[in-house]
């Protein structure tokens, strides 16, 4: 069985995914699966189907989505998503296996480097604003800070696959690709699981792929993903800042017509409350069960070979005490 499983999904360049697959083959570590996530046609010119596994997604399917079937097909308890163009060095996952030793961690997030000027850091980590939005984190302190919730980037992300499952199980409903990989983050920070960040472990891309869309749907999965995080980020801090951003938002938009859409937006996500109260309530089940899981785990345990050698010390203490008899 695989240790770990490295999902690449095609997003419609296939030349950017070939320079992904030669990254990844020339530097693969031991005991992992390659799966590649097909959204669209793929000649397949280097006859790689008995090296790699191949699934297929609904044409035109996002990263997220993608990523979801692939992780779906995956045989190991670690999954790590690499978009396509994403480009590995050798022994990039080594710091990063040992971390999910500790239950309480459920992610990874190597550092991402710029692919065109490879001494310049695209992104540490994904995070959040108080105030609504998602923003890439480039400092190293503040990504070790407590303060900032933070996951990994999507584009090049370590998961623990159980916990994937387990949260798609209870919470199957997410906003968006745009907001796909802060929306996870702030999942596993509400349910008590932690987001670690290993510096050494280093991936290259252009910096291009870690933007998203400023449009109407990118809008609409933002304000609803603030409505549905404010109470775990705090109301007070949420609700004062929140203004701000929608107005820097729109600032950055005039005079265009995209002012007028992300407005739109805007107004809608706030019609869709009732459902994320919903949905904070189900997290807080989550919690709890995340929870007792820990605690469980973290009782000691009497191993079975101790406990086999305490059976034959008894076993033999017995037959001396007859023989004295």
């Amino acid at each position: 069985m695989p240790r770990l499983s490295i999902v690449i999904p095609l997003l419609g360049d296939s030349g950017a995914l070939e320079r992904t697959l030669v990254s990844v083959l020339e530097n693969r570590p031991p005991a992992c699966e390659v799966i590649v996530v097909l959204n669209g046609e793929y000649a397949d010119p280097y006859q790689l189907k008995d090296e790699l596994l191949f699934v297929e997604a609904p044409r035109g399917a996002g990263l997220a989505q993608s990523a979801r079937l692939g992780i779906q097909a995956s045989a190991a308890p670690i999954v790590h998503v690499l978009a396509s163009g994403v480009e590995v060095v050798e022994r990039w996952t080594d710091a990063v296996m040992p971390h999910f030793a500790d239950p309480a961690v459920a992610a990874v997030a190597p550092t991402v480097m710029d692919a065109q000027r490879r001494d310049r850091i695209v992104a540490t980590a994904v995070r959040y604003r108080a105030g609504g939005g998602r923003a890439l984190e480039t400092d190293y302190r503040r990504t070790s800070s407590k303060k900032a919730v933070v996951g990994p980037v999507g584009i090049a992300a370590f998961y623990r696959k159980a916990v994937l499952e387990l949260v798609e199980q209870a919470l199957p409903a997410t906003l968006g690709e745009d907001v796909a990989d802060v929306e996870l983050a702030l999942t596993l920070k509400h349910i008590g699981l932690r987001c670690v960040f290993e510096p050494q472990s280093q991936v290259y891309a252009r910096l291009e792929q870690s933007q998203r869309s400023r449009g109407f749907r990118a809008a609409l999965s933002a304000e609803r993903l603030f409505w549905r995080s404010a109470p775990a980020v705090g109301w007070t801090a949420a609700l004062a800042s929140h203004p701000f951003v929608v107005l820097g938002e729109l600032a950055r938009s005039v005079p265009r017509p995209a002012a007028i859409t992300q407005l739109t937006a805007r107004l809608l996500g706030c019609c869709t409350i009732g459902s994320h109260a919903r949905h904070h309530r189900r997290l807080n089940e989550l919690k709890a069960h995340v929870e007792a899981s820990l605690q469980e785990k973290a009782k000691p345990q009497l191993r079975i070979d101790d406990a086999h050698r305490g059976r034959q010390a008894s076993d033999a203490s017995d037959n001396r005490l007859r023989r004295a008899g």
